[in-house]
């Protein structure tokens, strides 16, 4: 009897996305691996290339019956009652073994679409670096301790270079500041404030580039995801130009990148580039499915289909 293939989702129990991918993919399709859950979880890995997970219905999936492996967005669990110190082992215990399941599964051949690892080999500002060849860029520096930037302009923002939420759950959100108020000693990355009406975010993977604009006019912010359950916070399909295309595939072809949500501002009929996300979220972008994106991307991860080489992560040991 021939084995039933799914399509690995390494994610967490909290991520709307995978739920979506879930239930237009059928759940027999998918093996969902819910990270903050893993006390759920029976789990064997070792480097002899035997992996097998069974999950808390009962259902076990081993590498020989994965078609694809997907890192969507992974949470580590908490440890009630354990202290920090416990809590902190554990978080990193359960990441690595994370990313060790992913470099098995990537030096199978098996990984698609989102490099987990990517965030940490590009960093923002390489990846500024590198769009200077194609787009306009704003003036970015990270000062330590605090200086003067190296750049001037009408007004400045700052940004995270992590993303990482404080312990409150909290963001530093790209917020617009002076530069006298930010508090010395501590690494503020700081860009230049572009006067822009219009937010472009592109989802490229493969070929494919699906782009949306926002009229950001309403927003009473830099950062339009403070806003974005704003009934006005309404992103419509945007059309790109055949050397916008170009330029954002030669971009993600210089990161090694397979998939990425690229975020611009319009100025003066330009693109200019903010910012790639490796592992973006997208879903909320086409949730009734009629911009073509979901389809694209349950295309990319439905089992039944062959992982095009454009959309296979490279392993992070090379070749097999």
């Amino acid at each position: 009897m021939a084995r039933k293939l799914r399509t690995l989702i390494v994610t967490s129990s909290e991520d709307v996305t995978t739920d979506l991918l879930v239930e237009a993919l059928g759940s027999e399709a998918v093996f969902r691996f819910n990270t903050d859950l893993i006390d759920h979880y029976q789990l064997v890995l070792s480097p002899s290339r035997e992996l097998q997970i069974s999950d808390p219905l009962g259902r076990t999936i081993t590498l020989d019956d994965t078609a694809k492996l997907y890192w969507r967005k992974p949470l580590w669990p908490e440890l009630p009652g354990a202290s920090e110190n416990e809590v902190a082992f554990l978080r990193e215990e359960v990441k690595c073994l994370s990313l060790d399941l992913f470099n098995l599964a990537a030096y199978a051949g098996l990984a698609v679409l989102v490099d987990p690892h990517a965030q940490r080999r590009l960093g923002k500002l390489l990846q500024l670096r590198v769009a200077s060849r194609y787009f306009t860029v704003p003036g970015t520096a990270t000062c330590l301790p605090l200086s003067q930037p190296s750049f001037s302009a009408d007004g400045f923002v700052v940004k995270s270079l992590s993303g990482e939420q404080l312990r409150d759950y909290r963001f530093l959100y790209t917020t617009r500041v002076e530069l006298e108020e930010l508090e010395p000693g501590a690494p503020w990355t700081i860009q230049e404030l572009i006067d822009s009406r219009i937010d472009v975010t592109v989802v490229a993977f493969g070929s494919s580039c699906f782009a949306f604009a926002l009229d950001r006019t309403f927003l009473g912010s830099a950062d339009w995801r403070r806003q974005l359950n704003d009934p006005k916070c309404v992103w419509e399909p945007f059309s790109l130009t055949e050397r916008q295309e170009s330029s954002i595939r030669k971009f993600m072809s210089d990161c090694q990148l397979r998939f990425g949500r690229l975020d611009f501002l319009v100025k003066d009929g330009e693109l200019v580039f903010l910012e790639v996300n490796p592992n973006g979220q997208f879903a909320w972008l086409d949730l009734d499915r009629a911009n073509g994106l979901m389809d694209a991307v349950l295309q990319v991860l439905s089992p039944e289909t062959p992982i095009a080489d454009h959309y296979r992560v490279p392993s992070p040991a090379g070749p097999r």
